[in-house]
């Protein structure tokens, strides 16, 4: 054996234990590209890579490591997939110990597979053999056409092989959206391609990290290197699975051929587009262009509810279909929540009824592009307004994207709505109760307005105190219910408070009044006009009992009626006597009944 044989083989073996050596050591300091790995084996030049014998020329077919298929992923995200590439040879020499270097660090970053962190493969194993890590029973690498040429010098050598006498491939026409295809028959169809002397060979790609570029390609940097007859290295790799062998390497500076391929993983936007709209029964319907609506007093009917309408539009992000995770409003809580989710629960506790709403997963759980929508329906209390955001919290279905969305989360941007609902009527109300009673109340509002009548501007009036039958009507106690003469919501200002000419001080109160129905003196005759032509109903008198002719609403019943009387303490600017009139309403209710 010649001194050069031997002297070469023994360079080979210590440059392999140093190559472990650096190998074995922390997982931040391996860099394993195509530099790092020839330099490694003992060599001190730089590599120019000018030769073009062996490339990388397509990439399609990409697939999660249990086989389905992966079209997509969110920025950020780590990736193991495996991949068909062609791997096409222009030399009708042999290529021995094909080495296949993919940078596996951020795209937009590692721009090269020289130096840094990448996945060393070999074409390994004659026919299809078992990824490392893959999950599928089936074996999904390995080469489609698996030559070993240097088997004269190496018999042991199962690092596969190239020369230009590979097979012709045919490909389909890409996908237009990801650039995919397929192996077809020779000769491609209309729009296919075709690759004279290549090899699809089937490589798993570990931990490559999903690049923040929406909407583009995954676009992966790659190296090939090569050695050439007589200048060829002993490389035996280990089944199952064949890892790199770091044998593979090039047999000088130049051969070798460095680019970047485009996978047809596309980076999805991570965002959809919401809006919500509301309408009511009773008010008005400003539903879909606008983002506020009125409504008169409810009181306590739910046919005046008001009804949320939430757009989901996702026309605006590439995830293909999604699944709504969860819907939140900011004042009514969970609209939606998927039995599936296990993200975090809306910040409001409250849950709509799965009855007062269409936000549902058969509606949800797969929405197509453009997207959908759904409803909610609330009740709102009297004189209240309501300012809230919905916000929607889904992730894709395809591409890798968990049912959990913790890693593929979208938030939708959010739409503000306002909704306001009117106060009760300030005129007089009725309680009625359906069985015989002995005793009836009845609460009425009234609105009382102070005046300063006097006409010279410097005779001002000041307003200390309001009585209704004596009783103070700034506090609530003593048949007072509910009050704003105290200056309280809705109110002008507490007392004392001071009347330019002409000016007034208007504000609201509340009182119960109690009476004995029995009372013949509370027999009560009233006439009314009936209205015939809308709600058939007397107008005055007996309101809501039927009418057809005015004399029917000239009619007894039974009831309770009040006169209250207001009256207020005004002292004039110079403490003079005030002189005050009016102050009072009568108040009446029909009873009904047994």
């Amino acid at each position: 054996m010649s001194c050069r044989t031997s002297c070469y083989k023994a360079l080979v073996l210590i440059a392999a234990l140093l190559a472990m050596a650096i190998l074995a050591g922390p997982a931040f300091a391996q860099n394993n590209c195509l530099q790092d790995e020839y330099t490694a084996g003992g060599n001190s030049q730089t590599l120019n890579c000018t030769a073009n014998d062996v490339r990388v020329a397509f990439a399609f077919n990409t697939r999660n490591l249990d086989g389905t298929s992966l079209a997509q992923c969110t920025p950020g995200q780590p990736l193991n997939f495996i991949a068909d590439f062609l791997v096409q040879t222009s030399s009708n020499k042999t290529r021995s110990n094909i080495g296949l270097y993919f940078g596996v660090g951020d795209p937009t970053k590692q721009t090269q597979a020289l130096t840094g962190k990448c996945s060393d493969n070999i074409i390994g194993g004659p026919g299809a053999y078992s990824c490392q890590n893959q999950t599928a029973v089936t074996p999904q690498c390995g080469s489609s056409h698996y030559d070993e040429l240097d088997t004269s010098q190496f018999p042991t050598d199962n690092c596969g092989d190239t020369s230009s006498t590979d097979p012709t491939v045919c490909l389909s026409k890409p996908d237009p959206v990801t650039g995919n295809a397929t192996v077809v028959s020779c000769p491609a169809p209309a729009g296919g391609s075709t690759w004279p002397g290549s090899q699809v060979v089937s490589v798993e790609v570990d931990n490559l990290q999903c690049p923040n570029t929406p909407g583009q390609n995954v676009v992966l940097a790659d190296c090939t290197s090569w050695q050439i007859p007589g200048k060829a290295i002993q490389c035996v790799s280990p089944g199952p699975h064949f890892p790199y062998e770091t044998a593979a390497i090039p047999g000088s500076p130049s051969k070798c051929n460095c680019s970047t391929v485009t996978l047809p993983i596309i980076v999805q936007s991570p965002k959809i587009a919401i809006t919500k709209n509301c309408t009511t029964v009773n008010g008005s319907s400003n539903f879909p262009t606008t983002t506020s609506c009125t409504a008169p007093d409810p009181g306590s009917s739910t046919s005046n509810n008001v009804t949320y309408t939430v757009a989901i539009d996702t026309s605006a992000t590439n995830f293909g279909d999604i699944e709504v995770d969860q819907i939140c409003d900011s004042t009514y809580g969970t609209v939606y929540r998927a039995t599936t989710y296990a993200g975090a629960a809306c910040a409001v506790a409250g849950t709509i009824s799965s009855s007062n709403t269409t936000c549902n997963a058969a509606k949800l759980a797969d929405v197509p592009s453009p997207g959908t929508s759904c409803t909610f329906d609330v009740f709102q209390a009297e004189g209240t307004t309501v300012t809230n955001i919905v916000t929607v919290i889904g992730h894709g279905l395809s591409g890798g994207g968990a049912v959990s969305g913790s890693s593929n989360v979208v938030n939708g941007s959010p739409t503000v709505i306002s909704v306001s609902v009117g106060e009760d009527p300030t005129s007089g109300t009725i309680t009625k109760a359906a069985e015989a009673i002995l005793n009836a109340c009845a609460t009425v509002k009234y609105t009382t307005t102070i005046k300063n009548t006097s006409t010279a501007p410097e005779e001002t009036l000041t307003l200390s105190a309001l009585f209704d039958n004596g009783v103070d009507i700034t506090q609530t106690g003593n048949g007072i219910l509910s009050t704003t003469c105290n200056g309280g919501t809705g109110g002008v200002g507490a007392l004392p408070k001071t009347l330019a000419a002409n000016g007034t001080y208007t504000c609201e109160f509340s009182a119960q009044f109690c009476q004995n129905i029995l009372n013949p003196n509370n027999v009560i005759k009233t006439a009314g006009t009936c209205d015939t032509v809308t709600t058939h109903q007397c107008t005055a008198g007996n309101v809501g009992a039927a009418c057809t002719q005015n004399s029917d609403c000239n009619v007894l019943c039974t009831g309770i009626q009040t006169t209250d009387t207001v009256t207020a303490t005004l002292t004039g600017d110079e403490n003079e006597a005030v002189s005050v009139s009016g102050g009072s309403a009568t108040a009446t209710m029909c009873i009904s009944g047994p």
